[in-house]
């Protein structure tokens, strides 16, 4: 059996723009409706959430599987590359806020918007609650095939309809993992997410007071045309949509529709500043969205314990 390991699927690398000495986060805990300072290390985290069961490993060559999602794929190639862009854009915001640049300063280069992009599909796909949403849809896919394969075969061998009937099939739900890591290697899956997120207008919104929040279920959205159905891969197509995604304790990426906010395209890939009223709104989506925890770099909370005591 692996060795127990604790491992993010909100990256180190992303948690310590929201930590004050790159060690320790405020938390609150919606289920425990308080808030307490933890480890970065120990939030947003799963014991051995990606390990591969060693069933599913091929029994040739397990060593190259062994952990290779966690320590190849995110340690050596995603995180790296991710933690080097969100400093320069923490690097450049503060460029921005000292020496007042000029209104045509660009946040990003075409490449690195790109490869943000890319992270950003990535980061969506590795929460726990898409795995759960894939595997739920698996086993209904696959429960629907067992019952017709089960009628098809009373219907061929009626000799063998009673026994078809009763048969039972489970499925493994250590499957999970394995169908989870299959999406999050799909390359082309990946590259059509992230081409819907860079063809948004990105506007990166400064807080120079409040903190924005962020959760362990960090992209959010809102839908600005109730009529309008889920579009395109993930719905991030659909006209109208909003998706707001914290970089920072002071920097929000927030990604608009070019059609419903056009009026807006001349802001895309630039700074700027936001009122504490947008940022307790973004915050508000933190809390919303937040499967358990929300992450803040104060320990100021009041917002959600105002929320709560009014819900």
């Amino acid at each position: 059996m692996a060795k127990k390991e604790n491992q993010h699927y909100v990256p180190l690398c992303y948690l310590k723009g929201f930590s004050e000495n790159q060690l320790n986060i405020n938390v609150y805990d919606k289920s425990l409706k308080n808030n307490f300072t933890n480890s970065i290390k120990k939030v947003a985290q799963i014991t051995n959430f990606y390990d591969l069961p060693n069933e599913y490993i091929p029994f040739e060559a397990p060593e190259k599987f062994d952990r290779f999602i966690e320590k190849e794929f995110f340690s050596k190639i995603v995180e790296v590359e991710y933690s080097n862009l969100l400093n320069k854009v923490k690097e450049r915001a503060k460029e921005w806020v000292q020496h007042s640049k000029p209104d045509d300063f660009l946040v990003l280069t075409a490449d690195e918007k790109n490869d943000l992009s890319s992270y950003i599909a990535i980061q969506y796909i590795r929460r726990p609650k898409y795995r759960k949403r894939l595997w739920e849809m698996y086993s209904s896919i696959t429960k629907q095939e067992i019952e017709i394969l089960k009628a098809f075969i009373g219907v061929a061998h009626p000799n063998l309809k009673d026994e078809a009937k009763n048969l039972k099939i489970s499925i493994d739900e250590q499957y999970s993992s394995v169908l989870h890591a299959q999406y999050l290697l799909n390359f082309s899956l990946l590259k059509e997410l992230a081409s819907a997120i860079l063809n948004k207008i990105w506007i990166f919104q400064i807080s120079l007071k409040q903190p924005f929040y962020t959760s362990d279920n960090p992209i959010t959205s809102k839908a600005h045309l109730i009529d309008k159905a889920p579009d395109g891969i993930e719905g991030f197509t659909t006209e109208g949509l909003e998706i707001v995604f914290p970089l920072t304790y002071n920097i929000c990426l927030c990604l608009l529709d070019k059609k419903h906010f056009k009026l807006r395209l001349n802001q895309t890939n630039k700074f700027e500043i936001v009122d504490d009223k947008m940022v307790f709104r973004n915050n508000m989506f933190q809390y919303f969205f937040a499967e358990r925890q929300v992450f803040s770099y104060s320990n100021d909370f009041d917002l959600i314990k105002s929320i709560e005591k009014n819900i």
